[in-house]
């Protein structure tokens, strides 16, 4: 029997299609994903490396403008407190010369709200003229904090916020509005502040106090600066002399002796590296818990669907089969 053949055009004599003809019309179809791919991937390197290429050529962020547009957000006449403290609350996390000022401004509005944020954008700066700057102003209003009146609230964020800044012209304020009758807790959270900022007018000023805290006959507050004493220096001169009176005295003995090879920066440098360990520990801390609850919430999952699987088995029991058999048939 002859072999079949196809014909493309009934004018032309018909041919046998060959391997060789097959082989043409498959090819294509074989080849092609082996052709192609080399292209595809060719292509999706030259656009990845577009994409790269303008997201580089992209504009970087200006500081300044962002923070201009926070202002504008906090002082346009519109604005509700919420959308104050929100833009305000943004610009503690944004470093740049031009927020200090306005921030400062802020100390003296009506709404506690935007105060409090004010003060603790401020008490964030980073550069060491802007954190001058800021705490010049927070220490300019702690006189006015202390009247009777005003919430002690206020009071102690400004006064911590001295602490953060690290301010050594801080140390007169922070201690010098002190007196008998001045709040337990506002010596303390003083006290504190000063131990927090690692320079010479800290342990002088403690000093000073711890004299003059003796002839206030306050020896709670005398014990908050031997405290803050010894946070700064480490040392310890008057463990063995608080009974006779002569503690400041010995401070002074010992500070003049150490004054001259004292590092501060050293001491700085270990309290930031303290610092890091606390708030590495704090966030794997954090990060455990966060574990420990997925895991607990994937058991409680697992066990509903446990009681749920349960409770339809439980269903099923003691229920007679449906019985699919149909009736007899009665003859006529």
């Amino acid at each position: 029997m002859p072999r079949a053949t196809i014909c493309s055009t009934p004018r032309t004599p018909c041919e046998p299609r060959s391997g060789r003809w097959a082989w043409s019309v498959l090819a294509p179809a074989v080849l092609a994903p082996a052709v192609l791919a080399p292209a595809v991937l060719a292509l999706a390197v030259v656009f990845t490396a577009s994409v790269a290429s303008a997201e580089e050529d992209a504009p970087a962020a200006d500081p300044k403008a962002e923070a201009a547009a926070l202002i504008d957000a906090w002082q346009a006449k519109d604005a509700d407190v919420a959308a104050r403290v929100e833009a305000i609350q943004a610009a503690a996390g944004l470093q740049h010369e031009s927020l200090t000022s306005p921030l400062i401004k802020l100390l003296s509005v009506d709404t506690w709200g935007v105060r409090e944020a004010a003060v603790e954008a401020l008490a964030s700066r980073t550069d060491k003229g802007d954190r001058k700057k800021a705490a010049t102003a927070l220490a300019a209003r702690l006189p006015r904090l202390a009247k009777p009146g005003v919430a002690r609230d206020e009071h102690l964020q400004a006064i911590a916020a001295l602490g953060r800044l690290d301010q050594p012209a801080s140390v007169r304020a922070l201690l010098g509005g002190i007196d008998h009758d001045t709040d337990l807790e506002v010596i303390r959270a003083s006290i504190e502040a000063v131990a927090a900022i690692p320079a010479k007018e800290s342990v002088e000023g403690l000093i000073d106090f711890l004299a003059l805290g003796r002839r206030g006959g306050r020896e709670k507050a005398r014990d908050l600066a031997r405290k803050g004493l010894k946070q700064l220096t480490g040392a310890a001169p008057d463990e063995d002399n608080r009974q006779a009176g002569r503690d400041a005295d010995r401070w002074r003995a010992w500070w003049r002796e150490n004054e001259k090879g004292f590092d501060f920066e050293a001491l700085r440098a270990a309290r930031e590296a303290e610092a890091k360990e606390a708030a590495e520990r704090e966030e794997a801390t954090r990060a455990k818990k966060a574990d420990r609850e997925r895991a607990k919430k994937e058991r409680e999952g697992k066990a509903g669907e446990g009681k749920a699987g349960e409770g339809k088995a439980g269903a099923g029991k003691g229920r007679k089969p449906k019985d699919d058999t149909p009736p007899p048939v009665v003859p006529d």
